[in-house]
């Protein structure tokens, strides 16, 4: 029963919908229980195991009200930038000006396009793209934010601040509503402005003849100052609505700024209603600039449309709901698990059609569970029987890509030996102080401070061993909180030693089980790039490849000679 039951357990985890972080921890508590009820000398209840596990949370949880103590020393005024609804009003005002800014440099953009050469006009255009897809962060930040600050509701209730929480939300809701993935919505829209800005193309203009160019030039001189208005006072109107509440700004009239939008907006359609036909010898280039201006005008308009009916009069008065705990719960587990589509589960129907994600569950589960059979019946050299620690440490560090997984691994391998290895040395250095007094405890708590600190900041700074100092901080937190130096014996340097082989022994069966996957399926990088360059057509055949292989050989003779 125990079997099935963890077979089918990390089936549901892994294939679920579910953030990873419970995915990871989920399956290591329920790998431990498993190892317990299996165990001859009987499964044991560890109370303090949970104790322990709470009061972590809630320190977790109270070191997001500590304040910015390192910059207050200097002078600096208090925040508390881990208070997530203190950020929360500010997301709007972030969107509403990278708005702007989108649309005002794609404005100035087409408007001097005939005038630029190639590099310029390429750069201008992947810029412009990279900030249309910097939105999209923005808004699903907004929503998690949203989300997060729901459980804060408790403490500004008890600080008395009740009312800028319901506002800030209420505020943060309304834009929420308004961008939120819908057909024909803001995202839609900026789709249609990215493909005009990557469209525009240096061919389309020097393929021109001169009568065509000024005709170009005649037709964007007509509806240049209208879309540029019509751009001005929609984004002014959104930056002003998106302004943080209870700042003094109340006295905004909304109801004038959206009568200025539609005046605007009728004035931009006279305009283009003024641009003429095109001749039916028209040139390719020449229509394909026409479309490019017609869909820009389209999409300014429905801009602005889209901001008079989302941010309407129905809008301002919006009433938030909190979510309940109840709900929340409900909807996790339907989101997880529970939503249907004609073809069945999600999570199953992805598993079934996605050979990633189908490749995702089996190679993690046949690591896990190698393991788990690895500790529950192997005994001798570094094993001890019915001992979890092979299947929680795979279970924490999830095999997301194989191929280049292989350095990964090696990566993983260094940091949880240096995780167990690292301990025993500086809890050596803390013997030296004795094994008593206050001198050994202050000595003991500065030398956790500064391995945490010294991890944590490579964690946070380095990009190629961020993951490796994330490991050895985590792994040798333990050995160096539990450990004192009155406790030190021989038998303890052994279960450090065989923690060591275990953890390095499951590396191994992840290790090989990402090879043997990266194999079967042709995943390795450089067959992945070379099936990613015969989709894009660049492909090579033999003929080219002799051909490299000759021209190599003969620069290494001439380097010889």
């Amino acid at each position: 029963v125990v079997w099935v039951d963890l077979f089918l357990f990390l089936f549901l985890q892994l294939a679920s919908e579910c953030p990873e972080s419970f995915k990871k921890w989920g399956m290591t508590q329920t790998i431990a229980y498993m190892m317990g009820f299996m165990n001859f000398a009987g499964f044991h209840f560890s109370f303090a195991q949970l104790v322990t596990s709470l009061l972590g949370l809630v320190l977790g949880i109270c070191v997001t009200l500590v304040p910015n103590i390192s910059q207050m020393v200097w002078g600096k005024k208090m925040k508390f930038g881990h208070i997530t609804t203190l950020q929360l009003r500010y997301y709007p005002m972030e969107l509403a000006e990278r708005i702007a800014n989108v649309l005002t440099h794609s404005i100035n953009f087409l408007d001097k396009s005939a005038e630029l050469d190639r590099h310029t006009r390429t750069s201008m255009r992947f810029a412009l793209e990279s900030e249309i897809d910097e939105l999209d962060p923005v808004i699903k930040s907004m929503q998690e934010a949203y989300d997060a600050s729901t459980w804060e509701r408790l403490l500004f209730r008890l600080t008395c601040r009740h009312r800028r929480w319901n506002n800030d939300r209420k505020h943060v809701r309304r834009f929420i509503d308004a961008f939120k993935d819908n057909i024909g919505g803001f995202d839609d829209l900026f789709y249609m402005v990215k493909k005009v800005m990557l469209s525009d193309d240096h061919s389309n203009y020097s393929n021109l003849i001169h009568d065509e160019r000024r005709s170009v030039d005649r037709e964007r001189d007509l509806v240049k100052r209208q879309v540029f208005d019509l751009s001005r006072v929609t984004c002014d109107h959104l930056c002003k609505i998106a302004r943080p509440p209870n700042q003094g700004f109340d006295d905004y009239d909304e109801d004038a700024a959206l009568e200025e939008i539609e005046g605007c907006a009728a004035a931009l359609r006279s305009a283009y209603a003024l641009v003429p036909a095109l001749p039916q010898d028209a040139s390719k280039p020449r229509e394909r600039l026409r479309n490019q201006l017609s869909c820009y005008v389209f999409a300014v308009l429905c801009f602005a449309r889209q901001v008079c009916d989302t941010f309407g009069k129905e809008t301002r008065d919006i009433k938030d709901k909190p979510s309940e705990f109840r709900k929340d719960l409900k909807n996790y587990f339907l989101e997880s698990f529970g939503d249907q589509t004609e073809d069945g589960y999600k999570f199953l129907w992805k598993f079934r059609t996605e050979a990633d994600t189908k490749y995702f569950v089996i190679r993690n589960m046949v690591s896990i569970f190698s393991c788990f059979v690895m500790g529950n019946f192997l005994q001798g050299n570094v094993f001890t029987g019915f001992n979890a620690t092979c299947a929680s440490t795979l279970a924490l560090l999830i095999s997301h890509f194989p191929g280049s997984a292989f350095e990964l691994n090696l990566t993983r391998l260094l940091g949880l030996t240096l995780g167990k290895v690292l301990p025993i040395i500086i809890m050596a250095l803390v013997s030296i102080c004795g094994n008593n007094g206050t001198l050994a405890l202050v000595v003991h708590l500065s030398m956790i401070w500064a391995y945490e600190s010294f991890f944590a900041f490579i964690y946070y700074t380095s990009t190629d061993w961020g993951s490796m100092a994330c490991l050895v901080a985590g792994f040798g937190c333990s050995a160096l909180i539990g450990t004192r130096t009155t406790t030190w014996s021989s038998s303890l340097f052994q279960t450090q030693y065989m923690e060591i082989g275990q953890v390095t022994a499951c590396i191994i069966v992840q290790m090989i089980v990402d090879v043997i996957d990266s194999t079967l399926r042709k995943r390795w990088p450089r067959d992945v790039i070379v099936t990613n360059m015969a989709k894009l057509g660049m492909t090579v055949d033999d003929e080219t490849a002799m051909q490299w292989d000759a021209n190599d050989t003969l620069q290494h003779l001439a380097s010889s000679d």
